[in-house]
């Protein structure tokens, strides 16, 4: 539901994941484990935009970004990725 509201209020023509069970943050290292003096198995999610191309490939990849001003560079970027043929439209 959460991710209908966003792709609606900001005209995403993209898909956006919703990772509930961690298994596509677990195979791109984004659910990573946290060890604190308290918890020693502590899990959390490592905060991260990938683009994912059709064939699962990985085109680009920001961690620990500053949400201000994301979305524009992530925008950008699939631009440059789609005028250099890299990603399909």
């Amino acid at each position: 539901e959460g991710n209908k509201h966003t792709i609606k209020k900001y005209y995403l023509k993209v898909q956006l994941l919703s990772d509930v069970d961690h298994q596509v943050m677990e195979q791109f290292g984004a659910w990573t484990q946290m060890s604190t003096s308290k918890d020693p198995t502590k899990t959390h999610v490592v905060r991260t935009t990938l683009i994912i191309d059709p064939n699962g490939i990985i085109r680009h990849l920001w961690s620990e970004m500053n949400p201000k001003g994301h979305a524009v560079e992530v925008r950008r970027t699939v631009a440059k990725l789609k005028k250099s043929g890299t990603v399909t439209p």
